[in-house]
Formats: C-alpha cells, sequence, structure tokens
C-alpha cells in the first residue's frame, strides 16, 4: 500500500513520517516525492525562492515539478509512505500559477496538461491530508526572506489553502454521488 501525507508547509508531514518510521521500523519505507534536476537543487534558499516564484516561466516551472516528481516515483515501493503526495504538489504548483499571474482556471488546465505530458498519475491508495489549527501563522520565519518575500509565501500559502478546501469539496461530492449510485 502506498500512502502519502499532504498539506501545507510546517503541518507535520515529515514530522509525522519520522514517526511512523521510528515506532515501525522497516515496516514502511519513507520516500521523498520529488528529485529537483542538479541546478535548481543548488540554488541558494533565497534564488530557490526567486525562481519559484519570479524568474521561471510557467511551462518550464510545471516541467521542473512534474518531471521531478516521475523521477522522484521512478523507484517506488509498494509499502511506500509519501512526505507529500500528488496533490500537495498541485496545491503548490496550481498557487505558483496563480501568483506567477495565470487565472485559478488556466492555472488548474495547466497543470492537469503537464500531469499528462509527463504520466503522473495517483499512485497512492490512501491520502491523508494534514491540517494546521485556523491560527496557523502563514508567515515563513526566517531571516534569509525579506519582508516582500515573506508577504508573497504567505499568499501562496493562503492560496495552497484555498485549493485544498476546493480539494476536500469535490471529494465529498464524488463520494455523495457514489453512495447515491443505485
Amino acid at each position: 500500500m502506498i500512502i502519502s501525507l499532504n498539506g501545507l508547509d510546517d503541518c507535520g508531514k515529515t514530522t509525522q513520517i519520522k514517526n511512523i518510521t521510528k515506532k515501525y521500523g522497516d515496516t514502511w519505507f519513507a520516500y521523498s516525492t520529488i528529485k529537483l534536476s542538479r541546478e535548481i537543487e543548488c540554488l541558494s534558499p533565497c534564488c530557490f525562492h526567486e525562481w519559484w516564484f519570479n524568474t521561471s516561466k510557467c511551462e518550464e516551472f510545471c516541467d521542473e515539478i512534474y518531471s521531478s516528481i516521475k523521477a522522484g516515483f521512478s523507484n517506488l515501493r509498494n509499502d511506500a509512505i509519501l512526505d507529500k503526495g500528488i496533490a500537495t504538489f498541485d496545491a503548490r504548483v496550481w498557487a505558483t500559477l496563480v501568483i506567477k499571474g495565470l487565472s485559478k482556471k488556466d492555472a488548474y488546465e495547466l497543470l492537469q496538461k503537464k500531469k499528462k505530458q509527463h504520466g503522473i498519475q495517483i499512485l497512492e491508495q490512501e491520502r491523508i491530508l494534514l491540517v494546521k489549527n485556523e491560527r496557523y501563522n502563514y508567515k515563513r520565519n526566517n531571516s534569509d526572506y525579506s519582508p516582500d518575500e515573506v508577504a508573497l509565501y504567505q499568499r501562496y500559502q493562503i492560496l495552497q489553502k484555498h485549493f485544498w478546501n476546493g480539494y476536500i469539496i469535490s471529494a465529498i461530492l464524488r463520494i455523495k454521488l457514489v453512495q447515491a449510485a443505485p
């Protein structure tokens, strides 16, 4: 069984994986979902932030993320627990594309196109969404970032939350439709 933990940054995905692997040892094989290209991975935190939100073009950004996910899933075992599922990356890509200036509809259509182009499919049998308290502070507490970058990151997190709200509603509606069928 493949399980993914999903949610906003700092909601506890990696912490939960550490707790699970500590408690159950080799029963579960923990994966980091993404393998960024060497030139992106080597960027400093500030340069990475700049690439993620500003310098990358929308198509380039999607290609990097979804090809990296494809690479990360290349050796996936059947007893895996992922620190981020496809849905988490969809939320991040969508929020980033909206920040880059695409409409919410165009952002969703582009991410769907790129997922199809890169052969990204949901592999998880279980997807767990971790949520933070409503009073969660969306600010990144890191002195490496300027006030403008912190504000941009806060907007990014809020957009992801909007994506998750739609994702949850969509899932609930699908469940209700399945239950209503004869």
